[in-house]
């Protein structure tokens, strides 16, 4: 019987920092980088190197298990519980299971077709530090739950066995520590207040949510009296240098006080006053953007002034003077400045506008064009004169109608800010063109979504009174023929703001060329 000698490995001590797919050959990696010639040499494709620590932090966990495994069954170790993070994040498991749902899905609804650094990394951020922030924003996501659960957008998540009266109950209680938190803030002498108004923006989000409009729109005025409040040297906060902030960037802190602009512009369309805040940028001829979030910034300032004057023009006795004509004008030049620099801007690759979803610019172009609409036609007080601008119309309804074609991303329940509601609504009250009008009144009638403070179901619902209204005395006639004299038209449509109510008042024209109110009950002509 013969006998061998048994190869014996050198003391070398073994090396662990090769490539993987040297070590699963079990072939001595040259470590050349970025890829080992093991590899490359034979076609193969070198993963790389993981760093040390990596390495050790892997070794480590593998002797801690190997130590759990091996506990004797009489004395079982727990193991780490699945909600166990390296990083101890704030919070009980359902509020962390919230502002989880928040950053990937909440975030996203409420920056709408457009880019968002406040709502999808900055507020995600503050939710781990601040409390306010996050008992906030866990209520908004508890109530946004239910949106997404009751429009079968939620698929992806497991089921949950939690009532609809015990999220209400699991909101409220976090609303309350969130108003709590804020105040223990405020209560510390000489605090900065960008966080506050992002706390009070957060309030009239989850307002919306819960469809209490009346409490959004207090929450919104708390928020632009701050906004319009000097600071001591006489400058608007939103005017005010970054250094004196805690928590904003100067991108976020613009993006954040644009978003107020809108807001104010919501609370002026439910009867509100516009508070004296406008953001500050540069309109006009000679107008140039970079990006879709520089033209959306340019339409925001441009609709705040249009809506001033429009305020001012439809309460004034006679805003046909010479005065008003020239303001009106002055004002349609910078909107047609805007569409040229907007068209320009669209003529570039997506890449370099960062455009982030193709809705964005027909939102822009749909607001543009109704915004333009209603200040030329503001200063008459004659309902005919929205017959001159069927062509108008016509574009405001083709944009919504390529806006709300099925796309990915399509299907969420609710905008934080106004989408195409409030431009189809206006449209189907003020255009008397029979069939405009209809296409108008179906399109808001097959988008059941919740934007801001507009409900799309009661949009309709009063849209279509408003034209059985005026088409009572000519509705023998074929749909295409049904021509409304203006002794029939309804001059303004007022909704009360609660959207539980179940009348409107409707402002007419008499025979004497005065105006008169009526209560028309929903449901009925």
């Amino acid at each position: 019987m013969s006998t061998t000698t048994k190869r014996k490995r050198a003391s070398a001590p073994r090396v662990r920092t090769g490539c993987p797919t040297c070590k699963i050959r079990h072939v001595k990696c040259d470590e050349e980088k970025p890829e080992c010639r093991q590899c490359t040499s034979t076609g193969r494709k070198c993963d790389g190197y993981q760093p040390v620590n990596k390495q050790e932090h892997q070794k480590s966990q593998r002797q801690q298990f190997d130590r759990l495994r091996n506990t004797s069954s009489a004395s079982p170790v727990p193991l780490p519980s699945a909600d166990h993070r390296i990083v101890l994040r704030p919070g009980t498991r359902t509020e962390r299971h919230y502002v989880e749902l928040f950053s990937s899905r909440t975030a996203g609804a409420f920056s709408g077709y457009f880019q968002s650094g406040l709502w999808e990394y900055l507020l995600p951020q503050l939710s781990q530090s601040n409390a306010a922030v996050r008992h906030a924003v866990t209520a908004i996501s508890a109530i946004h739950e239910k949106y997404l659960r009751a429009s079968g957008s939620l698929h992806a998540l497991p089921p949950t066995d939690i009532s609809s009266e015990e999220n209400e109950k699991f909101a409220l209680h976090q609303y309350n520590k969130a108003i709590s938190s804020l105040l223990e803030y405020l209560s510390q002498p000489e605090q900065p207040l960008d966080l506050t108004i992002i706390v009070c923006c957060l309030f009239a989000c989850l307002e919306m949510l819960r469809g209490n409009n009346e409490q959004a729109m207090d929450h919104m005025e708390a928020g632009l009296r701050i906004l319009s409040r000097p600071a001591q040297d006489g400058t608007p906060f939103h005017q005010q240098s970054a250094n004196k902030r805690t928590v904003t960037s100067a991108d976020i802190e613009k993006e954040l006080s644009h978003l107020w602009s809108r807001f104010n512009i919501q609370l002026s369309l439910f009867g509100r006053q516009l508070a004296p805040f406008a953001p500050e940028n540069d309109t006009g001829n000679g107008l140039t953007f970079t990006t879709v979030a520089d033209a959306r910034h340019s339409l925001d300032v441009l609709m705040d002034k249009a809506l001033r004057f429009i305020r001012v023009a439809i309460h004034h006795p006679d805003p046909s003077t010479a005065l008003f004509m020239q303001q009106q004008a002055d004002i349609k030049i910078e909107f047609d400045g805007w569409s040229v620099a907007f068209d320009n801007l669209m003529k570039r690759p997506e890449r370099r506008i960062k455009l982030s979803d193709a809705r964005g610019p027909l939102l822009l172009r749909t607001y543009h064009r109704t915004t333009a609409t209603w200040l030329l036609t503001c200063c008459s007080k004659s309902t005919m004169i929205f017959d001159n601008y069927e062509a108008d119309f016509a574009a405001i309804i083709s944009y919504v109608d390529e806006m709300l074609r099925p796309s990915e991303g399509s299907s969420e329940p609710f905008s934080l800010e106004m989408g195409a509601v409030p431009a189809l609504y206006w449209s189907a009250c003020k255009c008397r063109n029979p069939i405009l009008r209809r296409k108008a009144i179906d399109l808001l009638f097959g988008h059941s979504r919740h934007e801001g403070m507009w409900q799309a179901q009661k949009s309709v619902t009063v849209a279509q009174l408003a034209l059985e209204v005026e088409e009572a005395a000519v509705s023998h006639l074929p749909v295409e023929l049904r021509f409304v004299e203006e002794e029939h038209r309804i001059y303004d449509v007022l909704v009360p703001p609660d959207p539980t109510c179940g009348f409107v008042f409707l402002l007419r024209k008499g025979p004497d060329g005065g105006f008169f109110q009526t209560v028309q009950p929903l449901g009925s002509t």
